[in-house]
């Protein structure tokens, strides 16, 4: 089989450069543990940004950490680009009773996107009575992200200030 290595294993004092040739700027670069490193996979390229795919083989599912089922996680397969976390203080126009206003939060606050993991908390409400109507992504760069907030019954508010923290996994 291509994939099974019944000899023994080869081994190297220090790092192995994989698919790196004359036509092929692409490569992949494992190292072992130094004292100023741990060890890793890592691409390297000619360019100044590689990506690097890790993908079990068929079926098979990608682990992080112990591979005993108890204690694993299997991925399937998607770009990941970073986790990232945001924090906004804002301010809004007044909330009539009974209504919904829309908090729009621009990509250059958090540029989150339809397709990403997103989570966020509303704190320091000015006013404590505030329904948090959940959220919505939009490809807009103005209003990447919308906030979708109420105030009940007959509790209108004149102008409604806060904090948002915002986390996301970018997935797209």
């Amino acid at each position: 089989m291509k994939y099974r290595d019944s000899s023994r294993a080869t081994h190297f004092e220090s790092n192995v450069i994989a698919g790196a040739w004359q036509g092929n700027a692409n490569a992949v670069r494992v190292y072992g543990n130094s004292s100023s490193e741990k060890a890793g996979i890592e691409a390297v390229s000619d360019s100044t940004a590689a990506d690097l795919v890790v993908r079990g083989k068929g079926s098979g599912g990608v682990y992080l950490g112990s591979t005993t089922p108890a204690n694993s996680t299997s991925m399937t397969v998607m770009p990941f680009k970073g986790a990232f976390t945001s924090t906004l203080a804002f301010t809004q126009a007044a909330i009539s009773s009974g209504q919904i206003a829309e908090l729009k939060i621009a990509s250059t606050t958090a540029d989150v996107s339809p397709g990403d993991l997103v989570t966020y908390h509303l704190d320091h409400l000015t006013a404590q009575n505030t329904i948090d109507g959940g959220f919505r992504l939009s490809t807009a760069a103005a209003s990447r992200m919308t906030v979708l907030l109420a105030v009940p019954g007959s509790s209108a508010v004149s102008t409604l200030s806060g904090v948002i923290n915002i986390a996301w996994l970018d997935l797209t």
